[in-house]
């Protein structure tokens, strides 16, 4: 009788030590479901950004590029056809016969143009020097600085890896805009 007494304490007991712990996993869940909550709530109420854009919210903090600059053309807009063009004329651009697809190359071996790997890299300088040289003086997004963006001669095709890897590497950082 005793033994089945015993037992049945462990049993109890088991079955309590069962309980907390899947109360502590509930309590765990809820409290990051609320964690992840207020993140998600915090991100969305997150940066206005410009007026002159007309105010609209953005989920993260755009980078100092994306605000100075704006965005890179893509390489299928007028600026990427060009590029596409001049560098076919200097013979860093061809057709590749067996693929019929349009290679460069990155002066080590012919790489796919139309792949995401492929960026519209900035040449002979680097968007950030420019910037901190010139551009920063003439304001965040200025007509000079779309220009600038938009002229295929400050651009090549560039692999990359070693694009993002060239841009990691450097020291230099984007100042503020001197003209609002």
């Amino acid at each position: 009788m005793e033994k089945g007494l015993e037992k049945g304490a462990e049993n109890v007991v088991e079955k309590q030590l069962e309980r907390a712990a899947v109360k502590g996993m509930e309590e765990r869940a809820a409290k990051e479901a609320a964690e992840a909550a207020a993140k998600k709530e915090a991100d969305e109420a997150a940066t206005v950004i410009s007026a002159e854009e007309g105010a609209r919210v953005s989920r993260s903090k755009k980078s100092a590029r994306s605000q100075y600059l704006g965005r890179t053309p893509s390489k299928n807009t007028r600026t990427g056809n060009e590029v596409r063009e001049r560098m076919r004329k200097e013979g860093l651009l061809r057709t590749d016969p067996e693929t019929g697809a349009d290679v460069f190359f990155d002066g080590k071996t012919w790489r796919p143009v139309d792949t995401p790997e492929t960026h519209m890299g900035h040449h002979p300088i680097d968007a950030v020097d420019h910037w901190n040289d010139e551009l920063r003086y003439t304001g965040a997004k200025s007509e000079e600085v779309r220009q600038w963006m938009l002229d295929s001669d400050n651009y090549r095709f560039e692999w990359g890896p070693e694009n993002s890897a060239r841009g990691g590497a450097t020291s230099s950082r984007y100042l503020p805009p001197t003209k609002k």
